[in-house]
C-alpha cells in the first residue's frame, strides 16, 4: 500500500457539501505520508448548489489538472455531479458515490428536466467503472452530525486502498483540518470504512 505511485482523485459535488475541506484533508494526508500533492479546485457557482470539482494529484504529477480518463478514483457527494465528472475516471477506476440527489434551483424555478436516479446510475454502468453507492447522510447522522458526509466518503475511499498510503494518514488529517467536532468526524471516517 505505501508505494510511491501517483494517484489522481476527482472530488465532486455542489457548494455547501464540504468539498474544499475534503480536498484539504486528502492534501494534508498526502503530505503526512511523504507525498507531493497538487490540488486544483473549480467552483461553478461558489454558493450553495453550484457545481464544485477538485482535482487531487498525489505523488509525481507535473500538472494540477487531471486529464480525462486518468483518475484512479472519483468521489462524489452528489450523484448527478458524479455522472457529470465520470469522464475523468479511467476504465476500471473506482467511483465512490453518495446516493443523494440535490436538485438545482433551476430545476424548481424553470421546471427543467432532471434525470432520475436509475438514469444516472446507468451512466456508471455504461462507462465500465467500478462504483459503490453510499448513503452518506444516514451514516453521518449516526456519527452525530450531518455535516460529516464528506468525511464519511473519505472513509469509504480509504477502505478501497486506492490511495498510496495507509488510512491512518487520512484520519490524522481529519483531526488536523477539522479541529472541531473531532469525535464526530473520527466516527464518521470509521463508519465510512465499515460501509465500504
Amino acid at each position: 500500500m505505501e508505494d510511491k505511485r501517483g494517484v489522481s482523485v476527482i472530488l465532486s459535488g455542489v457548494g455547501g457539501q464540504g468539498l474544499r475541506i475534503a480536498s484539504r484533508i486528502l492534501g494534508e494526508a498526502s503530505i503526512r505520508a511523504g507525498f507531493d500533492v497538487k490540488i486544483r479546485e473549480s467552483h461553478g457557482l461558489a454558493q450553495r448548489e453550484g457545481s464544485v470539482v477538485s482535482h487531487v494529484r498525489i505523488g509525481g504529477a507535473h500538472s494540477f489538472m487531471i486529464p480525462r480518463g486518468a483518475a484512479q478514483a472519483l468521489v462524489s457527494l452528489e450523484l448527478l455531479e458524479g455522472a457529470r465528472n465520470i469522464s475523468y475516471l479511467k476504465k476500471g477506476g473506482l467511483a465512490v458515490l453518495n446516493d443523494k440527489l440535490l436538485y438545482p434551483v433551476s430545476y424548481y424555478a424553470e421546471e427543467l428536466p432532471y434525470p432520475d436516479r436509475e438514469e444516472i446510475i446507468s451512466i456508471f454502468e455504461q462507462h465500465k467503472v467500478n462504483y459503490v453507492l453510499i448513503d452518506a447522510e444516514s451514516i453521518a447522522k449516526r456519527a452525530g452530525d450531518l455535516r460529516s458526509e464528506n468525511v464519511v466518503m473519505l472513509g469509504v475511499l480509504a477502505a478501497f486502498n486506492v490511495l498510496p498510503f495507509h488510512p491512518k494518514f487520512v484520519l490524522e488529517a481529519v483531526r488536523s483540518v477539522i479541529p472541531y467536532l473531532t469525535d464526530v468526524n473520527v466516527r464518521a471516517f470509521e463508519l465510512g470504512i465499515e460501509a465500504a
